[in-house]
């Protein structure tokens, strides 16, 4: 799956799905994470903010469908602070 990646304001990242099957991503202050996306794009974004040195610590999902909570766990496995 590709994506772009966009740097909104200062401290704002947001990760893009070139699908229309996965939400955005934002990063905030490279701790918090809006939404997780899909399981695949999910993992993807983890692998992105490893390279980046990223440690998320917060993960919020805005509500319960797949596209945004499927990625949920692949986070709270790749980084192990992460709190919902």
């Amino acid at each position: 799956m590709e994506y772009s990646t966009q740097k909104i304001s200062k401290g704002i990242l947001s990760i893009i799905p070139q699908s229309v099957f996965s939400s955005n991503i934002y990063i905030i202050d490279e701790k918090l994470v809006i939404d997780a996306g899909t399981k695949m794009f999910g993992k993807l974004v983890v692998e992105t903010l490893k390279k980046l040195s990223f440690s998320p610590e917060n993960i919020v999902l805005t509500h319960m469908h797949w596209d945004h909570i499927g990625g949920a766990k692949i986070f709270s496995i790749s980084f192990l602070l992460v709190k919902f």
